[in-house]
């Protein structure tokens, strides 16, 4: 485990997204945010949207906003932060699309809204999901599994763990 928060501390400087890989309990969420406090991004805001726990409909708006009622989405209220979407490996194939489109050019179009935003911001994002069989299974894109595939920290099982190691 040492070596994962050694690795996690050089991953958190740098920019490009970060992948977190580890079954359920392992604190994917907490390692994700302290990458964020590690990075130069700290003193910014950082949002964490769980995709596998709302509605298809609602990841959208959140993540991108809704401009007909005026909300800003996660992606806009963390500008010059971090957000980490968990559980990616529940995003739909659509919205796989447009978190694809939005990692190549840091810009989205709010819902009802034909202005594009730019924004700066690192996304994190964490499964217990072996995302290269959904791949394989046609329920996840690969450009995007490539796209989010450069940075990755592979948190142990529980079970691996003794308690020596675990420290």
């Amino acid at each position: 485990m040492r070596h994962v928060v050694e690795q996690a501390r050089k991953l958190a400087m740098l920019s490009a997204p970060l992948l977190i890989v580890g079954d359920t309990g392992t604190g994917k969420d907490l390692l994700a945010h302290a990458c964020h406090l590690a990075s130069p991004r700290a003193g910014k805001p950082y949002l964490a949207l769980n995709c596998g726990s709302i509605p298809e409909d609602a990841v959208e708006s959140e993540l991108f906003g809704d401009a007909l009622q005026g909300k800003k989405g996660f992606f806009e209220q963390a500008n010059g932060g971090s957000v980490l979407l968990d559980e990616i490996g529940e995003m739909s194939p659509r919205m796989q699309t447009k978190l694809l489109r939005f990692l190549n050019d840091g810009t989205f179009r709010r819902v009802g809204e034909d202005h594009e935003v730019h924004v700066d911001v690192r996304v994190i994002c964490a499964t217990q999901k072996n995302l290269i069989e959904l791949v394989q299974k046609g329920l996840f894109r690969e450009d995007l599994y490539y796209r989010l595939n450069v940075l990755t920290l592979y948190l142990p099982p529980l079970r691996d763990c003794r308690r020596t190691s675990c420290r």
